[in-house]
């Protein structure tokens, strides 16, 4: 074998040699992640009778993995996030869409989202103490609707307030992330992760004085950026 051949075949020996070590060194991962989370799409649009008004969100999230030797790893990963109301503009849109009422106000709870899942892990060193690592999952995604409080003043009848009750939806979703890692100790590493899942919720909210059933479908892509800390051993 001449040297232009041998050189490059012994250089991806010591390449592959080396990611395999590496895997074998940490098997499992067990990590937590903090940051923030964007709605998107129909989850974050402030369009009347259309949109969620859904802000800038919070998010704390789980997981936990087994590597084998080629990089690849099967693993769980729980999460809750949680979305507050940019009531302000909703209330807006309300005055502006009932001829009859006016001077709106409105509490609300924020939007809960919890997922559930499971799915493919993979990691790939790129120096020394630096690695990727890219994730697909899926799973369930329970979401929770906020419980909100209305008051209003009506053309000859007076201030009526009234209250709707959260709803619950458990649909399928799916998740798809990467993340840069940095070992800091030998079996500790820090990393920046992002993420993006999408499911479409569905509520069930009582209507017409409780004689009717009303089904408000909603599609939920969320984007997440979440610095947090990965344990291997």
């Amino acid at each position: 074998m001449n040297n232009s051949i041998s050189k490059p075949v012994l250089i991806f020996i010591l390449v592959i040699g080396f990611i395999a070590s590496y895997a074998q060194e940490n098997k499992y991962m067990a990590g937590i992640r903090y940051g923030y989370s964007l709605p998107m799409g129909q989850f974050a649009s402030h369009e009347y009778d259309y949109g969620a008004y859904a802000m800038l969100g919070k998010s704390f999230s789980a997981e936990g993995a087994r590597y084998f030797n080629n990089g690849f790893g099967v693993g769980t990963a729980l999460s809750i996030s949680f979305y507050p109301i940019a009531a302000g503009y909703y209330v807006q849109d309300l005055d502006s869409n009932d001829v009859f009422a006016g001077s709106f106000k409105m509490k609300s709870s924020p939007y809960e989202v919890r997922t559930y899942m499971a799915g493919v892990y993979y990691r790939l060193p790129v120096a020394e103490k630096f690695q990727a690592s890219f994730k697909a999952l899926g799973g369930l995604c329970r979401s929770k609707s906020p419980d909100q409080f209305y008051s209003a003043e009506y053309f000859m009848v007076g201030t009526l307030t009234w209250f709707k009750t959260s709803s619950l939806s458990s649909r399928v979703s799916f998740l798809v992330g990467a993340a840069i890692e940095y070992k800091i100790f030998d079996h500790v590493e820090l990393l920046l992760e992002s993420e993006f899942s999408y499911t479409e919720s569905k509520y069930i909210f009582l209507v017409n004085g409780g004689t009717s059933k009303e089904t408000q479908s909603m599609k939920m892509p969320l984007f997440k950026i979440q610095p947090g800390l990965n344990i291997t051993f």
